[in-house]
């Protein structure tokens, strides 16, 4: 199977991800890939209250993740 591409480097608005064509805003990571998202064309909804620092550990979990197995994210980075 595909490994799951290690999110680069993040902050607010732009995220870089291994294997994606560019920095993305919003993104969907997957086995063998990356590629833009339009979460508000997918009906997902949110509730803003995540701070800043939960972001880096949840990337660190994510990476630690995709060194071993196949994960998916969804990052949606503007909020």
């Amino acid at each position: 199977m595909a490994r799951s591409p290690l999110i680069m480097s993040w902050r607010w608005g732009r995220v870089v991800v291994e294997a994606a064509p560019g920095p993305l805003r919003d993104a969907v990571l997957f086995p063998g890939g990356a590629r833009a998202w339009d979460w508000r064309a997918s009906g997902t909804g949110h509730r803003a209250g995540i701070q800043p620092n939960a972001v880096p550990e949840a990337i660190e979990r994510y990476n630690a993740l995709a060194a071993t197995e196949p994960v998916g994210a969804l990052i949606h980075s503007t909020c």
